[in-house]
């Protein structure tokens, strides 16, 4: 899976509640690209993955509002 999410090495998504969570939004203060890349996106979870993690989310009461 790591090949397939492009992934160096192994990475931990900790999901907790939201009151540990911030909202950043998708601008170049936040994110940039690394110096000789062209986008700030790494990797890409698969459907699967995401469709897992926003049942997670979608169960937490305490979310930021954005």
């Amino acid at each position: 899976m790591l090949n397939e999410l492009g992934l160096k090495r192994t990475t931990r998504f900790v999901i907790n509640s939201g009151d540990q969570m911030v909202i950043l939004p998708w601008t170049p203060e936040f994110f940039r690209p690394w110096k000789g890349y062209k986008t700030p996106v790494l990797s890409v979870l698969p459907d699967e993955i995401q469709r897992y993690v926003g049942s997670i989310l979608s169960d937490l009461n305490n979310l930021p509002a954005y």
